[in-house]
C-alpha cells in the first residue's frame, strides 16, 4: 500500500507540474516522462569503464526535477552510461563528475569520437615541428594540424599552412568542454571547430583544405655514410660555422671533412664535405637535422642569414625549396666576382626588405637569363621556386646556347 500511494502522489506531483510549469523547462516538448524512485533504480555512484561510455554534448539546457536527475546547460559534456527509455544515465565530463538522469531528447545521438583517433591531430609535437611538417612536401597552403598546446596544458592548438609560413590559432576550451577560437562561436566538438572554419575559413584567414600529411622518412642512400667509418687527423681551417679536418674514411681514403661548430649546432651534428682521388665529391649536408626533406637548427642556433630563404631565417626551418633560395644567392656571388650579398645592411634589414620584395640587383656580368634564374630562385612562396633539376636543365640549355652563339 505504502509504494501504491507513493507512486501515484508522484504521478500527481508530475501531474500538477504539467499544468503549472513552475519553473520549467524552456524545451518543454522534450520532456517524455520523468523517472520515478524505485522504478529505474539508478545506481548514483557507478564505477563503469569510461572506455566503454559514449562521450555527448548537451543540446538543451534542462533543470532537475528530483535528486535522482542532473541538471545540464548546453554545450556541457556528458559521459552515457547507460539508456532507459527517454532517459539516459549521465555522468558529467568535467567539473564535478556526478551522475544523473537526463532526458535522453536533450544529448546528442552521436558519440564523439577521440582527438587522437583524427588524422588531423597529431601528439606530442612542439610548435616548430608542427612548422617543419607543414612546411614539407607534399603539404601545401592550406594544410593543417591540432596538436596539443605547449604553453596551456590540456588545450590544443591549430597550426594552418598559409602560402610559405604556418600561422597558429589557440583553441580555447571552456569548464563544459565546448571549443572556440573566438568568444562568438563555440562548438561542442572539434570536428564541428574544424567543419565551421572550413566552411568560413575568410574568418582566420586561412583556408582549411587538407589534414597535414606526415611522409615517411627515406631510407638512407648511398652517399650517406656513418660518422664511425671516418676518422680525424688534424685540423685545415675553419669559418664562421665550422672547421674543416683532414681525415680517412674506412682507414684507405683521404678525405676532408666539414664539422659544424658547437655554437651552431648541437655537438652531435656532423657535416661530411668529403673529397677523394680524383673527383668525386659527397656533401652530407645536416644529416641529423634531415627529416622528411625537411630540417631545423636548435633554438640558439647560428644561421647565415643573408644566404638564408626568409622562412628558414624566420622560422629555422629547412627543405630544398629554402635550398633554392640559397643557389640563387650563390648565383649571384659566382657573377658578382664574390661580392657580398645585400652589401651594407644588416641581418634584419635584410628580413625585412626581403620580406618586403626586395631582391638583390642583376651583376653587371650576368646575363638577363642567369638572373632570370636568381629571381625564380627567390620567389616568395617556397612551392613557386624551381628544383635543383629544373636549375640544372636551365643552366643546361644557357650554356649550350652561348657555346652555339661563339662557335
Amino acid at each position: 500500500m505504502d509504494n501504491f500511494i507513493r507512486k501515484h502522489l508522484h504521478f500527481f506531483h508530475t501531474f500538477w507540474n504539467k499544468c503549472v510549469p513552475n519553473g520549467a523547462s524552456s524545451n518543454p516538448s522534450f520532456e517524455t516522462w520523468e523517472p520515478i524512485p524505485g522504478y529505474l533504480h539508478p545506481t548514483l555512484d557507478p564505477d563503469p569503464a569510461e572506455d566503454k561510455a559514449s562521450l555527448r554534448g548537451v543540446l538543451y539546457n534542462y533543470t532537475a526535477k528530483n535528486a535522482e536527475e542532473l541538471s545540464v546547460t548546453r554545450g556541457d559534456k556528458l559521459y552515457v552510461l547507460k539508456e532507459e527509455g527517454g532517459y539516459v544515465l549521465a555522468r558529467r565530463f568535467s567539473g564535478d563528475r556526478v551522475v544523473g538522469y537526463v532526458p535522453a531528447s536533450y544529448i546528442s545521438k552521436g558519440s564523439e569520437e577521440p582527438a587522437s583517433h583524427q588524422s588531423w591531430y597529431i601528439n606530442g609535437i612542439t610548435r616548430n615541428k608542427a612548422n617543419q611538417l607543414l612546411l614539407s612536401p607534399p603539404n601545401h597552403h592550406g594544410s593543417f594540424l591540432i596538436r596539443d598546446s605547449e604553453s596551456n596544458k590540456g588545450e590544443y592548438s591549430l597550426s594552418v599552412r598559409n602560402h610559405g609560413k604556418v600561422r597558429h590559432f589557440r583553441i580555447y576550451s571552456n569548464p563544459a568542454g565546448s571549443f572556440y577560437l573566438e568568444k562568438a562561436h563555440v562548438f561542442l566538438s572539434l570536428e564541428e571547430l574544424l567543419a565551421y572554419y572550413r566552411a568560413n575559413w575568410k574568418i582566420i584567414q586561412c583556408p582549411l583544405s587538407q589534414p597535414c600529411v606526415q611522409k615517411r622518412t627515406s631510407e638512407m642512400d648511398q652517399w650517406e655514410r656513418p660518422r664511425s667509418e671516418f676518422h680525424l687527423w688534424r685540423k685545415m681551417g675553419e669559418g664562421c660555422f665550422g672547421e674543416v679536418w683532414e681525415g680517412m674514411w674506412k682507414n684507405t681514403v683521404p678525405v676532408a671533412i666539414k664539422i659544424m661548430k658547437q655554437a651552431s649546432f648541437s655537438s652531435s651534428s656532423l657535416n661530411l664535405r668529403v673529397k677523394a682521388s680524383p673527383l668525386p665529391l659527397a656533401d652530407h649536408l645536416f644529416l641529423p637535422f634531415l627529416q622528411d626533406d625537411i630540417y631545423s637548427t636548435t633554438g640558439s642556433a647560428m644561421i647565415p642569414v643573408k644566404w638564408t630563404a626568409p622562412e628558414a631565417a624566420i622560422y629555422q626551418t629547412y627543405s630544398p625549396k629554402s635550398d633554392a633560395w640559397s643557389y640563387g644567392i650563390l648565383l649571384y656571388e659566382v657573377f658578382s666576382y664574390g661580392q657580398c650579398p645585400y652589401d651594407g645592411m644588416t641581418n634584419q634589414e635584410t628580413i625585412q626588405q626581403i620580406t618586403r620584395g626586395y631582391r638583390l640587383p642583376r651583376p653587371n656580368s650576368c646575363s638577363p637569363e642567369v638572373y632570370s634564374i636568381m629571381l625564380e630562385c627567390w620567389k616568395a612562396h617556397p612551392e613557386d621556386r624551381p628544383t635543383f633539376l629544373n636549375l640544372r636543365d636551365a643552366l643546361f640549355s644557357i650554356y649550350k646556347w652561348a657555346r652555339h652563339s661563339f662557335s
